[in-house]
């Protein structure tokens, strides 16, 4: 189904046009994608932003991951409760209304 391809998109490694930076890594991601799931992304890309890097300060990577898998998917894994208010924290951020 639709929702288990866009899941299996976010893991394959063919065709990411964003990446976001992390003191503990990185993370790979589609624009379309997240431009579709969040008003804030639509924003940034459509004023023309021409980097495919951003840096993502004071926020845990796993947190991130989770983020935008459930853009992806609109699924949500949490293992670990301390990830909750982080998680709704991003949601908040970038105004995922679906998560928040």
């Amino acid at each position: 189904d639709l929702k288990c391809d866009y899941k299996n998109l976010y893991y394959n490694p063919k065709f990411y046009d964003i990446e976001f930076r992390f003191a503990n890594g990185k993370l790979l991601a589609h624009k379309n994608i997240l431009i579709s799931r969040s008003s804030v992304f639509e924003k940034t890309f459509e004023q023309n932003y021409i980097q495919n890097v951003i840096d993502v300060a004071n926020v845990d990577k796993s947190v991130f991951d989770i983020f935008l898998l459930f853009l992806y998917s609109g699924d949500v894994e949490i293992k670990n409760t301390d990830l909750i208010m982080p998680l709704y924290e991003l949601a908040y951020r970038y105004e995922v209304h679906k998560l928040s």
